[in-house]
């Protein structure tokens, strides 16, 4: 894809809400954001509750378009930013990525062409049962 300015976003184990097909998102914790990854076009539009449209580069390699990252107002002026849209493909358990929960994955953005997209890397599979519960729940 070319990308440049790659960056790592986020690290973290994935919970049940993250994969659940009902829900369709993969959460991107305000807390747990390691890098500015965003302009400042891009902030005002999440603001002003407009998605973005990206690219994601799934653990399997495949290059999915059709995702969208929102900002999703919580209670007491937090925020989380989520990707949704195609999500679901990403995450549905036939799907090559080997997402499961409790999973750690990684997620960096980088810019093609300028604009913004991800790369979601699976880093090691689930922890045992009692430390799977200890850190998703």
């Amino acid at each position: 894809m070319h990308g440049q300015g790659v960056m790592l976003v986020l690290e973290k184990r994935l919970c049940a809400t993250d994969l659940k097909r009902c829900n369709g998102w993969l959460s991107i914790p305000r807390g747990q954001i390691r890098a500015n990854f965003l302009t400042s076009g891009e902030i005002q539009a999440l603001d002003n509750k407009e998605a973005i449209a990206v690219s994601l580069i799934e653990p399997c390699l495949q290059v999915r378009h059709g995702l969208q990252l929102q900002k999703w107002n919580n209670v007491r002026n937090h925020f989380s930013y989520v990707l949704t849209k195609e999500w679901t493909a990403v995450a549905h358990p036939i799907a090559r990525n080997g997402l499961k929960k409790g999973g750690l994955v990684q997620l960096w953005s980088f810019r093609a062409n300028g604009d913004l997209c991800f790369c979601l890397v699976n880093v090691e599979a689930p922890p045992s049962a009692e430390e799977n519960m200890a850190t998703c729940e």
